[in-house]
């Protein structure tokens, strides 16, 4: 009679196992989708460059800016948060200026 709840138990446990497995396979299936659809711009980089192009306009000389503050040499009394915050005075009037009048999402008309 344990035996036989023994293999009950045992039957139950891979049934158990391969209801999980099954459960995360899916899970893994519907998370490769969100990461396919979100690099879905790697397959034309030319073309999602053009359609980004106001942004990546304006992010250059905030990146040059950045690049610029923390590749020259420290002074005395500086900190990597002064200069985060000055690259942040300095961007954020760009950044108003050109989202201004610009939409990230995919479904807005583009008139050439």
């Amino acid at each position: 009679m344990a035996e036989g709840s023994s293999l009950e138990r045992l039957r139950l446990r891979k049934q158990t196992l391969l209801l999980e497995s099954t459960v995360n396979r899916l899970e893994i299936r519907r998370e490769l989708e969100v990461l396919r659809t979100g690099f879905a711009w790697l397959e034309d980089p030319v073309g999602a460059a053009r359609e980004k192009s106001p942004v990546l306009l304006m992010l250059a000389p905030v990146a040059g800016v950045l690049a610029s503050r923390l590749l020259r040499g420290s002074r005395p009394g500086t900190s990597k948060l002064a200069v985060v915050l000055d690259c942040i005075r300095l961007g954020w009037p760009l950044w108003k200026q050109f989202s201004a009048g610009f939409s990230l999402s995919p479904d807005r008309d583009e008139k050439d």
